[in-house]
């Protein structure tokens, strides 16, 4: 089953025109590189049957353009999707550092609250267990 065309249309295009530009470099530099070695003239190189040309137009032969279309596709959704997935991310990390922030907060607050109580509650059981004017028995 195959995907629809793409959204932009010379997307797929854009990948055959950079496969093409590096057949035809590629097709200039055997080129060249057979005929200075044979010494075979300029004019000549040329010719359309010569043997990197013919490979080079075998190489794109091989190419499928709705295969090409079909991947760019798909990198297209892949990437939309990892975009969401990012921007869904930092929202989270946000909200969870605000969230810590007035957590922290929070827990200080009630830490300094459970600290006061815990010295008025020493001072309380300090109170009942050497209450003023009272001697123990035995020291009069």
């Amino acid at each position: 089953m195959r995907s629809p065309a793409p959204a932009c249309p010379l997307a797929g295009h854009a990948a055959a025109a950079t496969l093409i530009g590096f057949c035809t470099r590629l097709s200039r530099a055997l080129d060249t590189a057979f005929f200075l070695a044979s010494g075979v003239k300029e004019k000549e190189m040329d010719t359309p049957d010569s043997a990197s040309r013919v490979f080079c137009g075998r190489f794109l032969s091989m190419v499928n353009t709705d295969d090409v279309n079909a991947i760019i596709l798909a990198q297209k959704n892949m990437l939309d999707r990892f975009e969401k997935t990012n921007e869904m991310l930092l929202n989270f990390n946000n909200l969870s550092s605000v969230r810590l922030q007035q957590m922290s907060e929070r827990f200080m607050h009630h830490t300094r609250t459970l600290v006061d109580m815990k010295r008025d509650l020493d001072s309380i059981f300090r109170r009942i267990r050497h209450p003023r004017g009272f001697t123990p028995r035995g020291r009069r």
